[in-house]
């Protein structure tokens, strides 16, 4: 059964596939403010494998199908640790046919969705991730006069260069990513798709200014966003003994998945975990500095929004958050702890805090600070392509103009 509701006369129907929906991972909100962008001109139906049993939903404007086909997660976490120590190889052969089989391994569970695609006669499908081949392919055998947009969610770590996402981005018209640095990394790419950087929607949020977070009050503080529970190997132990040790009169709030940890003068307290985002976003709105000891791979979230607020950054020099405190201006970035401490003791200093906020504030609200800009730079870059064939073009230049949340 297909869900559906009224719609202006006219309006395309779009379908997005996408291995996931939700808001949970970069990824996951990066797709949906595209998908959100569309749905102010279109139809917007979106298919997943995703889910404990198939069923349709509506979620706010969009019409969500789980094919409840995923593979299961133990699987997909051994295929991407195997793919990955085959990274930067050069195989032939044998080798190159075990790793494509490797990957096809988790192309099967789009194959559920072929019915509901065709039933849906959409006149544009959108993929996001570009590691889906499957769904390529099936939209390729359902639907093959369907023109594709590719929104490929490079990550830091990704490999969009590998002849196998060949089928993708021959299969494409256009690729729609949200940075420059996302941009540069799929230059390599298979295929001649022109590639749209369309920025991201967000903006800061004036009631978090209004008053601070009720443990930490209008003192200064440095914040440290570790982007793992406090007792996990993975929660930058060295980078908060690092804080502990050599800022001991400095005021430093560790917020960690599971509490927020407030160290000053040797002493520790802790309460409990910061649930909701405009608790995090206060955090960083009266803090002095942000230290994201993990940022997100595909564009540093939480760094944008730390220079939404004029609160200048720190941030890992191998991480996609650079760019922000490079190219923004709004920050400064760390390799190892030594980096760290001079980054930290830098930002402390209440002058060189204020310039690098200052200009991270203008990079962030210029870049990524005005929701219409954004939804025009994706209806423009797609909906032409409605019903026609390829497009072609060079890659569009740098984000010009504000985009908000």
């Amino acid at each position: 059964m297909i869900l559906s509701r009224s719609r202006p006369a006219g309006w395309p129907r779009i379908v997005v596939l996408t291995p996931s929906w939700g808001t949970s991972s970069e990824s996951q909100w990066a797709l949906r403010q595209v998908a959100g962008a569309l749905a102010q001109s279109a139809d917007v139906h979106v298919i997943t494998p995703q889910g404990a049993s198939a069923r349709g939903y509506f979620d706010g404007v969009f019409t969500v199908q789980e094919m409840a086909s995923a593979e299961r997660l133990a699987s997909a976490i051994r295929r991407q640790l195997l793919v990955a120590s085959l990274a930067g190889r050069r195989l032939e052969g044998e080798a190159l046919a075990a790793k494509a089989a490797l990957l096809d391994e988790g192309q099967q569970q789009w194959e559920p969705a072929q019915a509901l695609l065709h039933a849906l006669h959409p006149d544009l499908i959108v993929l996001g991730d570009h590691r889906h081949v499957g769904a390529a392919r099936l939209a390729d055998r359902v639907c093959p006069d369907v023109p594709l947009v590719v929104v490929p969610l490079v990550s830091a770590w990704s490999e969009p260069a590998d002849e196998y996402y060949g089928d993708v981005f021959d299969r494409a018209v256009c690729a729609l990513v949200f940075t420059d640095d996302e941009a540069r990394q799929l230059q390599a790419a298979p295929g001649a798709a022109p590639v749209h950087v369309v920025g991201l929607p967000m903006a800061a949020n004036p009631s978090v200014q209004r008053e601070p977070n009720t443990y930490l009050g209008e003192q200064t503080y440095g914040l440290v966003l570790l982007g793992a529970p406090w007792a996990s190997p993975a929660a930058g132990g060295d980078v908060t003994r690092l804080l502990r040790v050599g800022f001991p009169r400095r005021t430093v709030a560790v917020a960690a998945t599971d509490r927020l940890v407030m160290l000053h003068g040797g002493e520790e307290r802790q309460v409990g975990p910061v649930e909701r985002g405009s608790d995090l976003l206060r955090l960083m709105a009266w803090a002095s500095l942000t230290v994201d000891a993990r940022p997100g791979s595909l564009f540093g979230r939480r760094a944008l929004e730390s220079l939404l607020y004029g609160t200048p950054v720190a941030v890992p020099s191998r991480s996609r958050a650079r760019q922000h405190a490079d190219v923004g201006g709004g920050g400064l970035w760390f390799s190892g702890p030594g980096d760290l401490a001079w980054c930290v003791e830098a930002l402390f200093d209440d002058e060189v805090a204020s310039a690098l906020g200052r200009q991270g504030r203008r990079y962030a609200e210029e870049r990524f600070g005005d929701t219409a800009a954004f939804v025009e730079r994706v209806t423009q870059a797609v909906l032409p392509v409605v019903g026609a064939g390829p497009v072609s073009g060079p890659v569009s230049g740098p984000v010009s103009g504000p985009v908000s949340a």
